[in-house]
């Protein structure tokens, strides 16, 4: 009797690389008292808590240790139900991942393991997985199927591996990525790697993951050791800073594609001067049309302080000039519609007229407003400051120079932006 149950469970057992959980068994009638004999007699060997390998099946390396890991997951489907189900319950991520598309050295510690499951539930650990929870659903459409095990490819497990952004799954994230990056040279999903390792390294905070340190690895495998060079362009200054979020991840993506077309052999271009075209002031990239202003258009023609200014429109006179044609927008109070009064080192009160360096809360409670109520009565948007240009300037001069602060109050490239002037005042804005 106990053979044929054994018998019976073998092309389960085949399914799961020897693999078989005490839920499993008893769905298919192996009692406990069963699973027990089968131990006793050599024939099955536990590996985890609920969780039983063949004796003659190998459980060594990190591949085996993700297929217990996936298996130990859920114990009480089998795998043809797991993989036909709507959504996937879970899929190896991170280093794992990469490690299983062999891009990568796989990380320290358990495999990694995306699931969907809140984190109120008690975060359960275990002894043979390491969860990373999302908030939504997951996907088939980035999970690949490898030797039956489902996978994140490789730009969904990277994408895993930036949201880490505490170096908690990875010690030199930087580092990591360059590798996997010089090994994605000849891989076909080479862009959408390259594109998930830019977004990753411009947005994630320096102390974590540099993409300065990722561009100079990558380069120095490509053959560029001209430290002046590599000062010039990708060490030099905040360049990051100079562009907006997308246009940076679209650079640093465009350098690494440059890179690894050399280390694969693909090309023969000089990877100094394509790196003096993407990051030197003088190259293809365009200035601020704002004359004596050294900085980076980046919106219409315009570095990011100017094209903020000409959205704020901070004026003194009427907007449309005094030969304009266009219609002077309304008065509000002691000013314009929708304009603060800004003379560079005042800004003038639109209640009272008064002048000051900044509009704070105990002056506008002596009109009994709040600043919001203050700038919707005004016509004025309100993600502008209160402050003049002088303050301003200060306050953004100690973000650019204080790495404390420019952590904290770097933009958000996921945040909305301010509109554009009406096309009435656009072209007198300046």
């Amino acid at each position: 009797m106990l053979a044929r149950k054994w018998a019976d469970t073998a092309a389960l057992r085949a399914a799961q690389w020897g693999l078989v959980t005490s839920a499993q068994f008893q769905q298919h009638g192996v009692t406990r008292s069963d699973q027990l004999r089968l131990r006793n007699t050599g024939l099955l060997i536990p590996v985890a808590n609920g969780v039983m390998r063949e004796a003659d099946r190998t459980g060594e390396g990190f591949l085996a240790s993700a297929q217990l890991a996936w298996v130990s997951a859920v114990r009480d489907l089998t795998p043809s139900q797991r993989l036909s189900a709507a959504h996937p319950d879970c899929v190896l991520t991170g280093t794992t991942a990469l490690a299983v598309h062999g891009l990568g050295r796989p990380g320290e510690g358990l495999p990694q393991l995306a699931i969907t499951r809140p984190r109120n539930n008690g975060g359960r650990t275990t002894t043979t997985t390491r969860y990373l929870y999302r908030s939504t659903a997951l996907s088939w459409d980035d999970v690949v199927i490898i030797d039956g095990l489902p996978v994140f490819t490789p730009a969904a497990a990277i994408r895993d591996l930036g949201q880490d952004n505490r170096g908690h799954l990875v010690d030199d994230l930087a580092g990591y990525f360059a590798d996997i990056a010089i090994a994605a040279a000849d891989h076909p999903d080479r862009e959408s790697i390259v594109a998930a390792i830019a977004a990753c390294g411009a947005r994630l905070r320096p102390a974590v993951c540099d993409v300065r340190t990722i561009l100079d690895r990558v380069y120095r495998k490509a053959g560029v050791t001209d430290d002046g060079l590599m000062a010039a362009t990708i060490w030099g200054g905040l360049w990051q800073r100079r562009f907006t979020a997308d246009r940076a991840h679209r650079i640093v993506a465009t350098a690494l594609s440059v890179a690894l077309d050399v280390i694969a052999g693909r090309t023969d271009d000089d990877l100094g001067a394509a790196l003096t075209r993407l990051l030197e002031r003088n190259g293809e990239a365009r200035k601020c049309v704002v004359p004596d202003c050294e900085w980076w258009a980046v919106e219409q023609d315009q570095c990011s302080a100017h094209a903020m200014q000409r959205r704020r429109a901070r004026v003194l006179l009427d907007p449309s000039g005094p030969n304009s044609v266009t219609p002077a927008p309304p008065r509000s109070g002691h000013g314009w519609w929708g304009h603060l009064d800004d003379d560079g080192e005042t800004i003038a009160c639109h209640e009272c007229g008064e002048r000051f360096r900044a509009l704070t809360r105990t002056h506008l409670e002596t009109h009994d407003l709040t600043a919001r109520e203050y700038k919707q009565r005004h016509g004025i948007e309100q993600r502008i400051g209160l402050v003049s240009t002088e303050v301003r300037e200060q306050r953004q001069h100690l973000v650019a120079t204080n790495p404390r602060f420019s952590d904290r109050f770097r933009r958000n490239p996921d945040a909305p932006r301010l509109a554009d002037l009406p096309p009435a005042l656009e072209d007198n804005s300046h």
